[in-house]
């Protein structure tokens, strides 16, 4: 009897990973939560630690596939969840929801796939906007004037989109704007985690909304940081969802001085609360101490857990000084709580302006 139970979970196993490639298909790239609650996995396999949970009807990014497990983004980094649990949610394109972009290279390839490796659909020419429906990974799912649509290297395109439209690029960028010590001049790109469909974490007592937390912080300490002479750009104005590569691309092409990704964080554990920030590469370190030790000065009533290493994308994959902030576990009574208070919100964003401050004054 257990034999037969056995076989037959397996067989069920595998025709619902059959289906994956069916369910996640050319033109989805999000899902929802089918169960209660489902686990977040370090790696696609039952047996790797949980990170974290999902809940039913919360919507997800699908970064990847394989093996019945999809990557998805989580807070800021990947997570993979066994893709039995999920429905698919279509994406076709929407001119409304599109993007653009501009065609760097000379006859750039558009591709069937997200693949260097499949067939090429036909050519770019430089200097063409297209319309950008979907992103995956380093790939972006474009549509050209003439309706022709597929797959292009991100790195042969420059988006126009929040933010990005207002400073030039970074092989235009003239040294001599930005003093050599001080905030004045310095180019700050400030990254509002999650938006769109992507709301991040979800408070456990009032429902506060990860995404909507971190930009009202990020346009606060904008202002910020313009007032003190800093040239500000913002991955996102709006409830948008940009990709974690593209935040990365805005960084590295606008050559910013510091990128800071704001988060709010979460924890199965109610207990658990506080103020960290990350920092990826030995470097990335001191700004992330600034940054720290300013917010905890500012009267934001928040437990200190310390400058820690973090392997998130957005700070992993950038190549200029970048560091990731989780200002509170939204998970915890006492830190949503205060996360949704004005005065909180003023005093996260001082902190974090004054943070800058000090380290441009010493760098």
């Amino acid at each position: 009897m257990k034999k037969f139970m056995i076989g037959t979970v397996m067989l069920l196993a595998i025709s619902q990973t059959v289906n994956l490639s069916q369910s996640f298909a050319f033109g989805t790239t999000e899902a929802e939560v089918a169960a209660d609650h489902l686990n977040v996995r370090c790696v696609d396999s039952m047996s790797s630690p949980a990170i974290g949970t999902v809940r039913k009807g919360e919507r997800l990014s699908i970064l990847s596939e394989r093996n019945g497990w999809a990557q998805i983004d989580f807070h800021g980094k990947t997570g993979w969840v066994s893709a039995v649990y999920l429905s698919k949610r279509e994406s076709a394109p929407d001119n409304k929801r599109a993007s653009f972009a501009t065609v760097t290279g000379d006859d750039v390839r558009m591709r069937t796939t997200p693949d260097l490796h499949s067939a090429v659909l036909g050519t770019i020419e430089e200097h063409e906007k297209v319309n950008v429906l979907k992103t995956k990974s380093d790939w972006w799912y474009v549509r050209t004037k003439n309706g022709a649509e597929g797959w292009v290297s991100a790195q042969y395109l420059k988006p126009k989109e929040a933010g990005i439209s207002d400073v030039l690029p970074n092989r235009t960028w003239n040294g001599n704007e930005a003093v050599k010590n001080g905030i004045k001049g310095k180019r700050i790109v400030l990254d509002p985690g999650h938006g769109g469909g992507d709301t991040g974490a979800k408070g456990a007592n009032h429902s506060s909304l990860e995404s909507v937390l971190t930009l009202r912080t990020a346009l606060l300490a904008a202002e910020k940081l313009r007032a003190a002479g800093a040239i500000v750009v913002m991955t996102r104005m709006s409830d948008q969802y940009f990709s974690l590569a593209n935040r990365v691309f805005q960084s590295e092409s606008v050559f910013a001085d510091a990128f800071i990704s704001i988060h709010y964080n979460s924890s199965l554990k109610p207990d658990v609360r506080g103020l960290s920030t990350f920092y990826n590469k030995p470097f990335d370190k001191e700004l992330a101490q600034s940054i720290q030790d300013s917010i905890l000065d500012h009267r934001t009533n928040l437990e200190d857990r310390g400058v820690q290493f973090g392997d998130y994308y957005v700070i992993r994959e950038n190549q200029r000084p970048a560091v990731l902030v989780e200002l509170g576990f939204l998970s915890n009574q006492h830190d949503e709580f205060q996360a949704e208070t004005d005065i909180f919100q003023e005093n996260a964003a001082n902190g974090l302006a004054d943070g800058l401050k000090v380290y441009f004054d010493s760098n």
